[in-house]
């Protein structure tokens, strides 16, 4: 008996391939494609009630881990700013890029800062984040924690070696964003690591 190709898939976004082969059709699986997923869908609604194993199946069974809501949110960095640890520790364990950003820029170590969720920021941190990333402002993980006071994230940040002279495109810096939010703490934290700005 032989074999027979047969045609391709006429859709172009179709990855499968169809091959027969000694009588048998076999059909490569389709590899994961980072898609927009509305916030309805099953896969984020999954991950925001905390159903962490069907969560961790749903991946391990087709949804990239790099997907992104119909904002262009990425689903790392709506786990961050959530607080989901576990979900963040799934979507880093399935291969989600940890730099991946949102359409501002933001990425899931920003938003950690910003929501002063530190296991999260040492999780990221771990996996590679780039800590003195900025966003299309200019701002980093370490402005936006102290922007908002919160003292654990930019101590997890300045011992992670985040760089205390960068200025966002308005020239202000983290100690700058400290000292408008009236963050005293933070602003001692951020002299005793040498800013400046």
């Amino acid at each position: 008996m032989s074999s027979v190709a047969l045609r391709p898939p006429r859709t172009p976004s179709s990855l499968a391939l169809s091959l027969l082969v000694v009588g048998l059709t076999f059909v490569a699986p389709a590899a994961q494609a980072d898609i927009d997923l509305p916030l309805e869908s099953p896969i984020v609604q999954t991950m925001m009630s905390n159903d962490m194993a069907k969560f961790d199946r749903a991946l391990r069974t087709g949804t990239s881990p790099n997907s992104a809501d119909t904002k262009g949110e990425p689903l790392l960095v709506l786990a961050a700013r959530s607080n989901l640890p576990q979900a963040v520790e799934i979507l880093l364990q399935q291969s989600a890029r940890v730099d991946q950003a949102d359409p501002n820029g933001n990425t899931a170590l920003m938003w950690a800062a910003d929501q002063g969720h530190v296991e999260i920021i040492r999780k990221l941190l771990a996996a590679g984040a780039q800590v003195d990333r900025q966003n299309r402002q200019g701002v980093t993980a370490l402005m936006r924690a102290a922007e908002k006071n919160n003292g654990a994230a930019v101590d997890a940040l300045l011992k992670a070696k985040a760089d205390v002279s960068l200025t966002d495109h308005t020239g202000r810096g983290a100690l700058s964003w400290a000292r408008e939010s009236r963050s005293t703490t933070v602003v001692r934290q951020l002299e005793a690591a040498g800013a400046t700005e």
